[in-house]
């Protein structure tokens, strides 16, 4: 494919300089698929690339953490088993992108709206959103520290 985009670099293609390019450059790839399905009938695509769900799974099963952690512990212990389970924030978090921790923050809101705990009560309460405020602030000082530090403006 890298000889392709070298190829058709800022160019446009028509489907049947597509197709003859795989059939030419890609031969085994191009035997799997039935193009005629794929360009004239309706729906998606018949061919799908497998997907990776790896940061889509990382970022969900963070929000579950800290829904289970907030339903777990009675709100007198709850920000200490907090901060135990994730210190100054999760650490993967500092390595996410921003759709990544945007999703996060999506399925935390999700999880806030919909639940409550084993007793009936929301689990999400001023304890618990003091701890996340204070936990992911933190990272964001340290990440505008860093930058200050660069020498970037």
């Amino acid at each position: 494919m890298k000889g392709y985009f070298e190829r058709y670099a800022y160019q446009t293609l028509d489907s049947d300089e597509f197709v003859s390019y795989l059939t030419d450059k890609a031969p085994a790839i191009a035997a799997q698929i039935n193009f005629d399905a794929w360009l004239h009938s309706p729906g998606a695509c018949p061919v799908l690339a497998p997907l990776d769900l790896s940061l889509v799974t990382a970022a969900s099963d963070l929000a579950k953490e800290w829904k289970a952690v907030c339903t777990g512990f009675e709100a007198g212990e709850r920000e200490t088993a907090l901060r135990e389970k994730f210190g100054e924030g999760a650490p993967s978090v500092r390595e996410w992108d921003a759709n990544q921790k945007q999703l996060f923050l999506t399925e935390m809101l999700t999880l806030i709206t919909d639940g409550k705990s084993g007793d009936g009560s929301p689990w999400w309460d001023v304890i618990s959103c003091a701890a996340f405020a204070d936990m992911y602030r933190i990272l964001m000082l340290k990440a505008i520290a860093k930058f200050g530090s660069s020498g970037a403006a």
